[in-house]
């Protein structure tokens, strides 16, 4: 439970929407997430949700073969 005015830690923050909610209820987010294609959606949601709107958003692409992607 994180007070109004507090600071959310999402260490897999994965398409957002933790950051988001965080913001929607007068809370900071820190969200750490690795991988590029999830954050460029990231920044598309949070900034929608700045103003007010809902962002689209795809799904990145998954490696088909997750041995070759290790």
């Amino acid at each position: 439970i994180v007070p109004p005015g507090g600071t959310v830690l999402d260490c897999f923050a994965g398409s957002g929407t933790t950051g988001i909610a965080a913001m929607l209820e007068g809370r900071r987010s820190v969200l750490i997430e690795r991988e590029p294609p999830y954050i460029a959606i990231i920044r598309r949601r949070l900034d929608a949700a700045r103003q007010g709107v809902e962002a689209d958003y795809e799904e990145p692409e998954q490696p088909h073969d997750l041995e070759a992607a290790a």
